[in-house]
């Protein structure tokens, strides 16, 4: 009896050891917080860590992180870098800097210099600033000067975007439109320079899919015009699994794009490829300030 009990014992074991895999379906795993910076409450939250600061103005693009307070009377702009803010631009005018898709360059104009020449006429001078995030410094910079009629801002000196290779297109308002290699002269474009912000979505860091809403006209179930997020990108328009009214915030990485919805925020991750989304872990609540595309 006692050899036995030793054999049983010893299968016990053996039992044990070989279905400790095999007890149940693993537990679901638990989605991330995004990576994707949003302040709520005097704290930005970025990349996993917190940040206190009262800068609520925030862009963001390729995992750079702009934060900032800006208005027509003063800006200053600070970047986020090794866990800690980095002032970056301080004027007594309003500065709107842009990021490149990938986040390696950001660029900006800022006024050097006023001067009214009659009732609602201006020269301005300009100061055009690209500055390369990985080496931290200015990779170029262009000066100029341009009439300026208020109160539309005619003739005044916008970036209007930032290519991955570094070049930007500038231009002026109601006027000419140029592209600028840092280290060159601008060279003209073709049409007339506009404010910001008439993109139509937000593009993936390697540029090759934008997010975006449209409108479906309600012929479907719900039977309802409503507003919806896709993803356009090398194959069909992939629309994302996220309810009616969902917010496009930022592309977390080349594959995956961050939603906001709901009165009390809630962030989704959402698959470009598939358009499935999951709810992140981050538990914003309240008053929150989002990435804004300028």
């Amino acid at each position: 009896m006692p050899r036995l009990a030793a054999l049983l014992a010893a299968l016990a074991v053996v039992v044990l050891l070989g279905t400790g895999c095999d007890d149940g379906p693993a537990p679901a795993r638990a989605a991330a917080a995004t990576t994707v910076p949003w302040w709520h409450g005097g704290l930005l939250h970025v990349g996993g860590t917190t940040l206190a600061t009262e800068l609520q103005q925030i862009r963001y693009a390729g995992g750079t992180t702009l934060v900032g307070a800006a208005d027509a009377e003063a800006s200053r702009w600070s970047l986020v870098r090794d866990g800690r803010l980095v002032p970056l631009v301080s004027a007594r005018s309003l500065v709107d800097p842009a990021l490149s898709d990938d986040g390696r360059r950001v660029v900006w104009v800022q006024e050097t210099g006023s001067r009214e020449l009659r009732p609602a006429h201006f020269r301005i001078g300009f100061r055009v600033v690209s500055y390369d995030v990985g080496a931290g410094r200015p990779a170029g910079t262009w000066a100029t000067h341009a009439r300026v009629i208020c109160c539309d801002a005619t003739g005044y000196l916008v970036v209007e975007d930032v290519a991955g290779d570094g070049s930007v297109e500038l231009g002026r308002v109601g006027h000419g439109r140029m592209r600028w290699v840092p280290g060159s002269d601008p060279v003209p474009l073709a049409g007339r320079g506009s404010w910001p912000g008439g993109r139509d979505g937000v593009r993936s860091p390697d540029g090759a899919s934008v997010a975006l809403l449209a409108t479906e006209d309600g012929s479907r179930p719900p039977k309802q015009p409503r507003t919806v997020p896709w993803v356009r990108g090398h194959g069909r328009p992939v629309r994302l699994d996220a309810p009616a009214g969902a917010r496009i915030v930022a592309w977390e990485d080349d594959d995956h794009v961050v939603l906001a919805t709901g009165h009390l925020v809630r962030f989704l991750r959402c698959a470009a490829a598939t358009g499935a989304c999951e709810q992140t872990a981050d538990r914003p609540g309240g008053r929150v300030r989002l990435p804004s595309a300028r």
